[in-house]
C-alpha cells in the first residue's frame, strides 16, 4: 500500500465515515442497511476522485449486523487489512430502535507486541469529531472489542434500560441478524480474506 493510499484509507476511516454517520444531510445507517457494498462504493468514489485504481475487492469492506440486546444494534465494517499502524481493521456503529444515540468506534491497528504479534486499540468519535482511545485488544478477538464497545456507549446513555429479552430475530435487508449475547468475547477468530462472509462462530454471524 502506498503512502497515498494510506493517506485516503486513513482519512476515509478516521474523518470521513464518521462525520458521515453524525451527518444531518446523509443516514449512512440507512445507507448500509439498504445495500451491504455502500463502504466499498464510498472509498472507490473516493479513489475515482483522487484519479487512481481502487486496487480493493469489495469482499475487504464487509458488513455485518449484530443485535447486542434489546436496545442496542451494531454495524460492524469489516476494512481491508492494515498493514501498517493508525490504519483500522474496522468500524463499530452502535444505534437504538429508532435508529437514534448512534455511537461510532474503530479498532485501531498500532505498534505490535513485544512478542510481534498485532495489537489494536479501540477508539471512538462523537458528534463532534472528537476522538478518544479506549483499550487495547488482540485483533484476532472479534467478540472482546465490540462487548467493550457496547459497554462504553451504554454507560454514555444511562437513562436507557434494557427491556425484558424478546426472541425474535432482528431483521435487515432480508437477512437475519442473530445476537452475540452469550459469545465468548475471548474467543479466537481466524478466518481466510475471501470467506469471511461464511463464517459463524459461537451464535453471532461475522
Amino acid at each position: 500500500m502506498d503512502e497515498q493510499l494510506m493517506d485516503m484509507m486513513y482519512n476515509f476511516e478516521h474523518l470521513f465515515l464518521p462525520r458521515a454517520l453524525f451527518s444531518n444531510n446523509q443516514d449512512l445507517i440507512d445507507e448500509l442497511n439498504q445495500s451491504r457494498d455502500t463502504v466499498y462504493v464510498l472509498f472507490n468514489d473516493i479513489c475515482v476522485r483522487m484519479e487512481r485504481d481502487n486496487p480493493f475487492f469489495e469482499e475487504e469492506f464487509m458488513v455485518r449486523y449484530y443485535q447486542m440486546d434489546n436496545i442496542w444494534s451494531v454495524i460492524h465494517v469489516f476494512f481491508p487489512h492494515p498493514p501498517e499502524a493508525f490504519l483500522c481493521y474496522g468500524m463499530y456503529i452502535f444505534f437504538d430502535r429508532n435508529l437514534r444515540r448512534k455511537g461510532c468506534y474503530a479498532l485501531e491497528r498500532r505498534s505490535d507486541t513485544e512478542e510481534g504479534a498485532e495489537n489494536g486499540l479501540l477508539c471512538s468519535w462523537d458528534i463532534k469529531g472528537q476522538r478518544a482511545e479506549h483499550d487495547f485488544f488482540d485483533p484476532k478477538r472479534i467478540y472482546a472489542p465490540i462487548e467493550r464497545a457496547l459497554e462504553i456507549h451504554s454507560e454514555a446513555y444511562p437513562e436507557v434500560k434494557k427491556q425484558p429479552v424478546e426472541t425474535e430475530s432482528f431483521i435487515a435487508n432480508d437477512e437475519t441478524i442473530v445476537t452475540v449475547d452469550g459469545a465468548d468475547p475471548d474467543d479466537e477468530v481466524t478466518f481466510d480474506e475471501n470467506e469471511k462472509n461464511d463464517i459463524t462462530e459461537e451464535g453471532a454471524v461475522l
